[in-house]
């Protein structure tokens, strides 16, 4: 799967771990590598569902968007990069989203 950004400035954070390092915590900068990685080496969405981090969709003001499980309250999250494919009763159809675009890594607990 494609990982996308909204600008330069996000794409040179999250492409160095030395600048996720500096900015998140050596921990969560492994974390935050790791996950892109898994995203990375997966054909679509529904295949992050077997990888570690508990994926789901989000909803309220980050409807649209999925989150995974860095390490405690951390999440990493994500939204597809085209317009959404949905299923008919609203929710994504992650067999469709090929491409995603980091939105944010936050505690939103």
């Amino acid at each position: 799967m494609n990982i996308e950004f909204s600008d330069v400035k996000t794409a040179e954070l999250f492409n160095s771990e030395k600048k996720l390092r500096g900015r998140y915590g050596a921990q969560l900068a492994k974390a935050i590598m790791k996950r892109l990685a898994d995203v990375e080496a997966v054909a679509c969405l529904d295949d992050t569902r077997t990888l570690p981090g508990r994926w789901h969709e989000l909803s309220g003001d980050c409807q649209g968007c999925v989150a995974c499980r860095l390490s405690g309250n951390w999440r990493l999250i994500l939204k597809p990069a085209k317009p959404a494919p949905l299923k008919p009763d609203g929710g994504l159809n992650w067999k469709e989203v090929v491409t995603l675009r980091v939105v944010d890594v936050k505690d939103y607990h």
